[in-house]
């Protein structure tokens, strides 16, 4: 949900519903504060929104990545600050070992 545009380029016929879902979170300082209920998390919200989303879902388990590949790793890591330190404290992890 830190670039909800993104879903434009795999759901095209589905401006309307984007919107939506962009309007549903507008109202959120911090992205990553609607991933706090099982309903909040952002793929429930998408699937509210995107009829077709459960079945690009089942049809291709690797949704979320297509999606982050949209994003990109650097927008996620500046509009999800938490998700962002996550990432850093793994990398650190992987460079204390080389």
């Amino acid at each position: 949900m830190a670039e909800v545009s993104a879903l434009g380029s795999l759901f095209l016929e589905q401006e309307r519903e984007i919107q939506q879902l962009a309007e549903d979170i507008a109202d959120f300082d911090d992205v990553e504060e609607i991933n706090h209920t099982p309903e909040g998390a952002p793929s429930n919200r998408i699937a509210r929104r995107i009829s077709v989303y459960d079945r690009y879902k089942a049809n291709d388990q690797s949704g979320a990545i297509n999606v982050l590949e949209l994003v990109g790793l650097d927008t996620l890591r500046k509009r999800c600050l938490h998700f962002g330190e996550w990432v850093t404290r793994l990398e650190s992890l992987s460079s204390a070992r080389e």
